[in-house]
């Protein structure tokens, strides 16, 4: 569990328990956002029901280690300079319900994040967010990807690997959105593989 500015996350929990901890948990954190995240296991739907929790995100999650790496260096990336923060904060903070936020990837942007963008006609066009700072700490993990064609995502898939292998890290993990069968087939071109699954859960204020 981690609780960081008003935020509070509960972690692969079985139903009855959840049940049995959260009329006190939820008198703790009250006016807190709430998250409930499940890695690989089915998500107790009649609990997270009562507690009237709603599905955030359900995702695949795709591992890639050194020896499947397929760089895709056909598109010009680079990694974001400060002075273009503006821009892609204007362009990340389109994403509905991201917990990093541009103000807080921000606060952390020197130790914790490496973000290779792709520029159409000088103005940002696309990035990767690449987590270098992971509670693992041979695992980096892509948190976000928007692209405008399948070669910069490629490109940027590419180039945010590149920064987490020289972090020294040596396992990748992106979570495609189930269903989201483009992306998916983006992410095997470069090397990726299926590893896992990942479904999480939001209550907006506790």
């Amino acid at each position: 569990m981690e609780d960081t500015a008003r935020y509070v996350k509960i972690n692969d929990i079985e139903g009855s328990e959840l049940l049995r901890i959260w009329d006190e948990f939820k008198a703790k954190h009250a006016g807190f956002e709430c998250n409930l995240c499940f890695h690989n296991m089915e998500p107790p739907y009649d609990a997270l029901e009562k507690i009237g929790a709603t599905l955030l995100e359900d995702c695949i999650g795709m591992g890639l280690t050194p020896e499947n790496f397929k760089p895709f260096r056909q598109v010009e990336v680079a990694l974001l300079d400060k002075k273009d923060f503006a821009a892609f904060a204007k362009l990340h903070d389109q994403l509905p319900d991201m917990y990093w936020t541009s103000s807080r990837i921000w606060d952390r942007f020197d130790d914790m994040w490496r973000i290779p963008v792709y520029k159409e006609q000088s103005e940002l066009a696309g990035y990767a967010l690449m987590n270098i700072s992971m509670h693992k700490r041979n695992e980096g993990e892509i948190f976000a990807i928007q692209a405008p064609t399948p070669q910069a995502r490629k490109a940027l898939l590419t180039a945010a690997v590149e920064e987490a292998f020289k972090a020294e890290k040596d396992h990748i993990l992106h979570m495609v959105e189930r269903g989201n069968d483009i992306e998916y087939e983006e992410s095997e071109a470069i090397g990726f593989i299926e590893v896992s699954y990942y479904r999480g859960f939001e209550i907006k204020e506790l």
